[in-house]
């Protein structure tokens, strides 16, 4: 299991973490250095996954990372819930969304 620990107003301790199926402490995959850790999903590969990055405009957008915590990088500089789906990467650009119907 792995999921994001910002709970309001803890921004400092702000992390994504994982924890192993048979128990135990949290570990940290994601530290905040890369600004405030979102929403991750898994990607296919059960070991990456991306989440959303948001703090300054030279960090925010949406990163992948690793459960094993080698791997952080930002794929995309847009603050967005980016999903991987039929082999694409969809988001949406900032300011570029239209009505809902």
């Amino acid at each position: 299991m792995f999921y994001s620990n910002y709970s309001n107003g803890a921004f400092a301790a702000a992390a994504i973490q994982r924890v192993s199926s048979a128990g135990g402490a949290p570990v940290d995959v994601v530290h905040r250095n890369k600004g405030l850790p979102l929403f991750p999903t898994f990607l296919a590969d059960g070991r990456h996954f991306l989440y959303v990055a948001v703090e300054s405009d030279e960090q925010n957008g949406a990163y992948v990372g690793s459960l094993d915590g080698k791997e952080n990088r930002r794929v995309l500089p847009d603050v967005s819930n980016a999903v991987f789906a039929d082999g694409r990467l969809l988001f949406i650009r900032e300011n570029t969304y239209g009505p809902v119907f």
